[in-house]
């Protein structure tokens, strides 16, 4: 079987320890670089769905300093069906509802997953060119009804253009969510007056 073949679990360590101490930042300036970009580009995304609630909020009556401290003190996964129920329960006829809906959902769920894989994974450098990220937790197995056995996932090649996609589709969506945010206050002004 293949198994005898993997790397045991302390070689596998000492593989990301020797990735870890071979790390030239200097060499590695492009990945860095689409590292952090894509940490400020999720940044405005995620301002925009903040936005989205404390604008929401204040269309229902919560005053604006409230609104700002309920809405920054939330985690995105728990704004996103907070805003789908104010905005059904205040604008759920507006042209721009389903957009709205559809687009924190889109933050909330695959965006969120692209960005936890980006942060949170562990990045090394292989070439300049292409960065490896690890490709999931580590496990228990049982080969073949044998002992447990740590495995630990090894580092996979990524491309950097699946950086800047995710960086592409976080500005845009961003956008977006900010031009109906927009849409949003025109609309509580004028069912005010």
């Amino acid at each position: 079987s293949g198994m005898e073949d993997e790397p045991t679990a302390n070689e596998q360590l000492a593989q990301a320890k020797e990735a870890l101490t071979e790390l030239n930042l200097e060499r590695s300036e492009i990945m860095v670089l689409s590292l952090g970009r894509s940490v400020i580009a999720w940044s405005y995304l995620e301002r925009a769905v903040e936005h989205s609630l404390g604008i929401l909020l204040t269309a229902h009556g919560v005053p604006f300093a409230e609104s700002e401290i309920i809405s920054t003190n939330v985690s995105l996964r728990d704004r996103v069906p907070l805003i789908a129920t104010l905005a059904h329960r205040k604008f759920a006829s507006a042209p721009w509802f389903d957009e709205l809906i559809d687009l924190t959902n889109l933050a909330s769920n695959e965006l969120r997953n692209r960005r936890n894989r980006i942060v949170h994974d562990a990045w090394a450098d292989d070439t300049g060119r292409l960065s490896r990220r690890s490709s999931s937790k580590p496990k228990l197995i049982r080969p073949q009804s044998r002992k447990y056995d740590l495995q630990i996932p090894g580092f996979e090649p990524v491309e950097f253009d699946s950086i800047s996609s995710f960086i592409t589709d976080c500005l845009a969506a961003a956008n977006k969510l900010c031009k109906l945010n927009t849409k949003m206050v025109e609309t509580a002004e004028k069912a005010q007056r």
